[in-house]
């Protein structure tokens, strides 16, 4: 090592410290997001409509809807486009304006209708105290990355100092953009969700775990809420997990953002929310 400063230090000393630095930066900011991970208030999900915008955010909401839809016969599936059925009513305000839609319809215009509907659940699910407001979250999501961004300016003055002895920077250029892209992958994945969000997104799974496997008549929109699109793949609706998967929408895994660091982890521009 060359001199006192951490900013004299050769390169091969440098980056190593970086390394470390980064992990343990990296541990620091999921405990932070953790801990300033805000309360809410307990509550439960009996609604497919809430769990789906709570757990997977306004993707999911289009496609219980749209299974709901499919259940009671009011659309079926033809040729990869959602076709209304002569007769079939709407039983809300959202389900009349989708059937409404010009025939055949695509994803696109159903997702318009669906997402205004969203909005609403997501101030009932903010009142509720299982979400947090959009400033509240990107408050504790900015707070949650502070070590990183410490990190990224340490590797910037060495840059700077690197460069103008004449120093290769390339080595650490790589590792300042890996820091910054963890930093954004950290704020477009982080959640919205409160502690007791999470806690009620948790229990609506372990309750509804046989759904996974087979949901009787009347279960699939809750069952398409928790798990995706993937427990009707054997089913009556199956053309429809087809269909979304095919056009690479569908995530037919489990409702997952009830794990994690939560709507405090390095924050986001709440991606499935908006």
């Amino acid at each position: 090592m060359m001199g006192l400063g951490v900013l004299d230090w050769t390169a091969g000393p440098f980056l190593t410290l970086y390394v470390l630095l980064y992990i343990a930066c990296l541990v620091a900011s999921m405990a932070i997001a953790r801990a300033t991970l805000a309360d809410g208030r307990p509550g439960t999900l009996a609604d497919p409509e809430e769990a789906a915008v709570l757990g997977r955010g306004r993707e999911r909401l289009g496609e219980v809807i749209a299974s709901r839809l499919l259940e009671r016969g009011a659309l079926k599936v033809e040729k990869g486009k959602l076709v209304p059925q002569p007769g079939a009513r709407g039983e809300s305000a959202t389900e009349s304006a989708i059937l409404a839609l010009p025939a055949p319809i695509a994803w696109s215009p159903f997702r318009k209708v669906t997402d205004a509907a969203a909005g609403e659940i997501e101030k009932r699910l903010v009142r509720r105290g299982l979400l947090q407001e959009d400033g509240e979250a990107m408050r504790a999501a900015l707070f949650a990355c502070l070590p990183l961004f410490g990190l990224l300016l340490l590797g910037l003055a060495k840059a700077v100092v690197g460069s103008s002895r004449g120093h290769p920077i390339g080595f650490l250029v790589f590792f300042m953009v890996a820091t910054a892209g963890t930093i954004l992958v950290r704020w477009l994945g982080a959640s919205r969700q409160t502690r007791a969000g999470k806690d009620a997104l948790l229990n609506a799974v372990e309750r509804a775990d046989r759904l996974k496997l087979a949901p009787a008549h009347g279960e699939a929109a809750m069952a398409v809420a928790l798990f995706g699109t993937g427990v009707l793949a054997t089913s009556a609706l199956g053309d429809f997990h087809r269909m979304r998967a095919t056009s690479g929408g569908s995530d037919s895994g489990g409702s997952g953002d009830s794990g994690g660091d939560g709507g405090s982890g390095c924050g986001r521009r709440l991606r499935r929310l908006r």
